[in-house]
């Protein structure tokens, strides 16, 4: 096999794996019902921007399951 397919079998599956990432944050970016317009706008454009750690900011900090979510709001009414 040529050099060039071995590296096309190597480099095609990390580019997907990539854009897969960068996609599925900005779909849940926007459809996020929590986030107010500007939060919103702040977070597509770090995506854009600065797509790898913008991405992995989004799973790290910003996006919340729904049962997170409902811990972070128990907690700030009981305060």
């Amino acid at each position: 096999m040529s050099d060039a397919l071995i590296a096309g079998a190597v480099v095609a599956p990390l580019v997907i794996a990539y854009v897969a990432l960068i996609v599925t944050a900005i779909v849940q970016v926007v459809r996020d019902g929590s986030l107010a317009g500007l939060a919103r706008d702040l977070w597509v454009v770090a995506l854009v921007v600065v797509p790898v750690f913008g991405a992995i900011a989004w799973f790290a900090v910003g996006h919340r399951t729904a049962d997170a979510q409902r811990a972070v709001d128990r907690f700030r009414f009981s305060l």
